[in-house]
């Protein structure tokens, strides 16, 4: 009889969770979707690992714009971006995960003459051109940062001893 009891109890939270659950899913389903937001992640038909984490990054991005649930997200690989498409939402993120990634001239056109919101995030800066950089964000592209190998050995070890102050 006491398991008979525990087991009630049990149903009757799970189904009050439940109820609770479908309320939250039909706000969310009420909430009108007032426009978009594309991300565009690399894509390298090469590189399936690349790949793996070029798609991680975007669904951690999707995941902080789920704040924002009038906004319909458009998760799109950079190498089927199609003329003109960044347009298409006030909204744009691209995420460069994968170094020296091939971009579209029509995609570096557009993301440089795009009235639209634009963030670049990541690798690839360098692909838009000096003059672009100068002219976007008053920028200059100097070099890639290399690791310190001077003060390491092959397993990374420092050399040398930290001075104690």
């Amino acid at each position: 009889m006491r398991n008979f009891w525990r087991l009630s109890l049990v149903a009757v939270l799970v189904a009050e969770v439940s109820c609770s659950e479908l309320q939250q899913s039909a706000e969310l389903a009420a909430v009108k979707v007032t426009g978009c937001v594309q991300i565009f992640r690399d894509h390298q038909d090469a590189a399936p690992a690349d790949n793996y984490y070029a798609q991680q990054l975007s669904i951690m991005l999707q995941n902080l714009l789920g704040h924002f649930p009038e906004l319909q997200q458009i998760n799109v690989p950079v190498d089927r971006y199609q003329p003109k498409q960044i347009e298409a939402c006030k909204n744009n993120f691209y995420i460069g995960s994968v170094y020296n990634a091939d971009l579209s001239k029509d995609f570096i056109d557009d993301f440089v003459a795009t009235k639209q919101n634009a963030v670049w995030m990541g690798s690839n800066l360098w692909k838009l051109g000096q003059e672009n950089l100068t002219k976007l964000w008053d920028a200059k592209f100097k070099s890639i940062g290399t690791l310190d190998t001077r003060n390491l050995d092959a397993r990374a070890t420092q050399l040398f001893s930290q001075r104690k102050l």
